[in-house]
């Protein structure tokens, strides 16, 4: 099984999306997923309606909380996701499939920017160069 540890911050507006395209990625496989809160008051928490997702507080700051989120995790494989980001269709198989291979020690999806601007494009584009290039992922 894969845990899914999200930092969130005022993202009211777009965590259940995220749950639901997480859902979709996961094409069937079982998954824990972790949303840790770096809002004191848990506002993003109190909105979650997957009934299934760990909810914690942490302190603000995305490594803090991803950290947070990390030490509850119940498996070996963590996948750290923003809340403004979708995973692909099959995720999860994609995943196990590379995890298979010993040598693999971790990855990246590559980039895309929903956006019709050719700025972002173009820095999606270069962020994969350098990840393929650099072996350093976003």
């Amino acid at each position: 099984m894969i845990s899914v540890v999200i930092p969130v911050y005022h993202e009211e507006l777009t965590i259940n999306d995220t749950l639901g395209a997480l859902a979709t990625a996961a094409d069937g496989c079982a998954c824990e997923v972790i949303v840790v809160d770096g809002d004191p008051g848990g506002g993003t928490l109190s909105l979650i309606r997957d009934a299934g997702a760990v909810k914690i507080i942490a302190s603000p700051g995305r490594a803090a909380q991803m950290n947070a989120g990390a030490r509850i995790a119940h498996h070996d494989v963590i996948v750290f996701l923003h809340a403004d980001t979708k995973l692909p269709g099959g995720a999860f198989p994609l995943i196990d499939a590379a995890l298979a291979d010993r040598a693999v020690k971790g990855g990246a999806f590559s980039l895309a920017i929903a956006s019709g601007s050719i700025m972002l494009s173009f820095i999606a584009f270069t962020a994969n160069v350098r990840s393929r290039l650099l072996r350093l992922p976003l």
